[in-house]
């Protein structure tokens, strides 16, 4: 009897995590859907408005699942590789290859990619990044109006005794109101702005109510840990608050314009310094999170949606937008960003990168891409084992 009481809890598991492993790929699939369709119209929209001929509009890689023509001629497509997308225009591909639009019918030749200013190459490159910014906003916009501002008071309930923050003289029942001078109104602002100082050296200074400020020593903070912790580095132990006693700010439609461009700032700041920690090597390469990372994260956070409220799910989404927008506007090529490096040399010399140099730099920013995406795959890996 034990036995096959043993055998259906084992197959009650087996199910269970087929259910969340089916529900994370959903969730990732539906994430990056959204992600890249709005990155993808972008480039879309400004491309349109500055006549050039779109061909085909395809979210995802490889072979279309499915595929149709729209009224206004253009190819939209399904792919079944979900981690990116993207808009063919004609003389695309000619302007990369250096080639002129001779080979165009003539009454098509104004409608060419190659055949637009600088002005207007640069505006349809970065307007893919650009959406995911706006996009952005207008969650956080949303957040603000429906759910507002709410979050725990940053009240902490002990502190472990010889820890950093107990010598710097943090007792439980402080609470924390600012944090290296920023005001602190719930734990998500006052753990950002600990997140904000990883791979810093220096001061982290805690204010707490009234109004006294603890300085704590920090060196290369937390710069070789995977997976950091602010609050457990520093030995804080948070005060577990009920939601009905939680902090919350509402919004009106125009009063949560400011506060979400704000929210888009902060963050985009926040993902700017984050890369150029990872660069420096002042952040480990193991905080690069790859496609089961985050699919993880989708999953947890849309079924979380489905029982309380979709607000993590939305948050996720806003920060990830963010971070796309910021990765894609990388000097590298192949990304926007490298394509905006080249259109800026362009400008500088009066005349395109030859050919021979894009070519090469594009090799090289493949090879690095294929390496970050590695490096991503084996840290999502490690983190399963």
């Amino acid at each position: 009897m034990a036995y096959i009481i043993d055998l259906a809890l084992a197959a009650w598991a087996f199910i269970a995590t087929l259910g969340d492993i089916a529900l994370s790929i959903a969730a990732l699939i539906l994430t990056l859907g959204i992600l890249v369709t709005f990155h993808e119209y972008g480039h879309f929209w400004v491309a349109r408005r500055c006549g050039v001929k779109v061909l085909r509009f395809s979210v995802g890689f490889g072979k279309p699942l499915k595929s149709w023509y729209g009224k206004d001629g253009v190819e939209y497509a399904l792919a079944p590789i979900p981690l990116g997308g993207y808009v063919k225009m004609l003389g695309h591909d000619d302007f990369i290859m250096g080639k002129g639009t001779g080979h165009l019918p003539s009454e098509l030749r104004h409608r060419s990619f190659a055949d637009k200013p600088l002005s207007q190459r640069m505006a349809i490159v970065a307007a893919g990044p650009m959406a995911n910014f706006l996009l952005a906003a207008v969650i956080f916009w949303m957040i603000l109006m429906i759910y507002g501002t709410r979050g725990a008071a940053p009240m902490v309930d002990a502190v472990a005794a010889g820890s950093p923050a107990a010598v710097a003289g943090l007792r439980a029942g402080d609470e924390i109101i600012a944090v290296d001078g920023e005001p602190t109104e719930i734990w998500r602002e006052a753990m950002m702005g600990m997140m904000d100082r990883i791979g810093e050296s220096g001061e982290l200074e805690l204010t707490v109510a009234p109004g006294s400020t603890l300085s704590i020593p920090i060196d290369a903070w937390m710069g070789d840990i995977a997976e950091p912790n602010p609050l457990q580095e520093l030995g804080i132990h948070p005060a577990r608050v009920p939601q009905e006693e939680w902090r919350v700010i509402r919004y009106g439609p125009l009063a949560a314009v400011g506060p979400a461009l704000q929210e888009t700032w902060d963050t985009t700041v926040f993902t700017v310094d984050a890369v150029g920690k990872l660069i420096t090597g002042m952040i480990s390469p193991k905080n690069i999170n790859g496609p089961i990372t985050i699919a993880e994260f989708a999953g947890d956070t849309v079924s979380y949606g489905f029982v309380e409220d979709l607000e993590p799910f939305l948050t996720f989404l806003a920060l990830l937008s963010v971070t796309l927008g910021v990765l894609n506007l990388l000097p590298i090529p192949v990304l926007d960003g490298g394509h905006l490096l080249f259109f800026a040399i362009e400008g500088v010399l009066r005349r395109p990168v030859p050919v021979r140099v894009q070519a090469w730099s594009l090799n090289l920013g493949l090879l690095l891409l294929a390496g970050v995406m590695g490096l991503a795959f084996y840290n999502d890996i490690n983190r399963l084992l």
